[in-house]
């Protein structure tokens, strides 16, 4: 799942600031607010998601990977941020757990747990602390415990448009703030021969 970023203005609004210099100020500016409201988009997900789900946060982090326009793209048509989301299960060595009598107590969402029956705790030889379960007769007949994944959060209602709402608020003001700046350095480096 992509949850876009769609930012849209009235490009008549824009003919005012045609000129030979002024594209290049308009994309910079553009690419700094965009790239400004991806990253708060992406904090305030990964907020909203630990506030439901008790992900570490660099696991979360992790999960909600940004992708930025290449720099220097002169071509506003061509500024495209974009956040993914994992829809991979999360082991559940990731969330708070602690091994019981019966099995190991997990805390997927925030303020509850859950048993997992039969479930335990080991140590591989690659350092790796993982929850197992057994999956059949034997030693060697286990398998990680997974459970929830990070984009199941973003399908709760009013959460994308939430984190959108913000991501777009964020946008206008960088913008507003960074137009004023790169146009003062085109016409510093236009008024060079």
């Amino acid at each position: 799942m992509t949850p876009a970023l769609v930012l849209e203005w009235d490009s008549r609004d824009l003919e005012a600031w045609r000129g030979p210099h002024v594209a290049r100020a308009l994309a910079s500016a553009l690419s700094k607010a965009g790239s400004d409201a991806a990253r708060t988009m992406k904090v305030d997900a990964s907020r909203a998601v630990r506030q439901r789900k008790r992900f570490k946060v660099n696991y979360t982090n992790r999960s909600l990977p940004l992708d930025f326009p290449r720099p220097g793209t002169k071509d506003i048509s061509a500024l495209v941020w974009r956040m993914d989301v994992s829809g991979a299960l999360v082991p559940v060595s990731q969330l708070p757990h602690r091994p019981t009598k019966k099995g190991v107590v997990v805390q997927i969402n925030v303020g509850a747990s859950k048993l997992l029956k039969s479930a335990f705790v080991i140590d591989l030889k690659s350092g790796h602390r993982g929850v197992f379960v057994r999956i059949g007769k034997g030693r060697s007949a286990i398998k990680q415990a997974l459970t929830t994944r990070v984009v199941d959060v973003f399908h709760d209602t009013g959460f994308i448009p939430a984190v959108h709402s913000r991501a777009q608020a964020k946008f206008a003001s960088a913008f507003a703030r960074l137009l004023p700046l790169e146009l003062q350095k085109v016409n510093t480096r236009g008024a060079r021969p």
